[in-house]
């Protein structure tokens, strides 16, 4: 295989770990999904060096696919690059910066549940559904935060999109306030007990119920602050 040449496209990424990670059609996403799932495991910890090179020889790539993975991860505040230093993986929240995003999901998520029930119709509902069978099957197998995470924050994103405020939409997605958070915290309990609030905001916008939905919204945000909080502050010890 030379030097600048990807794998054949029926070939298999393994982490070091030894999981094995089957190729998808577009190359850069599953080198972006196998980085993402070791910082969340925190194989990858906050403030590892990324070493381009050495990525590149594990995968057996060039560093154009490393680097174009690197970047989006940089695009979501999950890596930083330093001039003349190179990648490293984010530092973790601090406390601050927890209790700060949680008082802004409380200011602004209970009213983008409210306009989502206004304006929900069934393929809203249906891909909120279909979002939470996701972080069912997330918070049982393991549970495997990186997937949970993910289909949290597009569980968010779905409402905050629906509530027809483009602006707000485009700061939670560029935020990505739930991958942060579910990369600081490992608690099962905390993943499924979350599954069942989540499924009480689907049932308020599909019914309709503005009020209700901006309701269980809040109690959700708040009740994730609460049980959240202390397992932060030892992660962060």
């Amino acid at each position: 295989m030379g030097k600048d040449m990807p794998p054949p496209e029926d070939s298999d990424l393994r982490s070091t770990s030894g999981s094995i990670f089957v190729r998808p059609k577009a190359f850069g996403d599953g080198i972006y999904d196998i980085l993402l799932a070791r910082m969340m495991s925190l194989e990858i910890g906050p403030g590892d060096r990324l070493s381009v090179e050495k990525l590149a020889r594990e995968f057996g790539v060039s560093p154009t696919p490393i680097r174009e993975a690197l970047g989006r991860l940089e695009a979501v505040g999950l890596v930083v690059r330093t001039h003349l230093v190179g990648y490293r993986a984010a530092p973790r929240l601090t406390t601050k910066q927890f209790e700060d995003l949680f008082h802004l999901r409380v200011l602004i998520e209970p009213d983008l549940a409210r306009g989502a029930a206004i304006n929900a119709d069934e393929v809203l509902v249906a891909s909120l559904q279909e979002t939470l069978i996701g972080m069912e099957e997330a918070a049982i197998d393991g549970p495997a935060f990186d997937q949970f995470a993910r289909h949290d924050s597009r569980f968010h994103s779905l409402i905050a999109a629906s509530s027809g405020n483009e602006l707000i939409c485009d700061v939670l997605t560029r935020l990505n306030i739930h991958i942060h958070i579910f990369r600081a915290i490992s608690d099962s309990a905390v993943a499924k007990h979350s599954v069942a609030e989540h499924r009480k905001i689907i049932a308020a916008i599909a019914d309709h119920e503005p009020e209700a939905a901006a309701q269980a919204m809040r109690q959700h945000v708040e009740s994730s602050r609460e049980n959240l909080k202390n397992s932060f502050k030892a992660a962060e010890t």
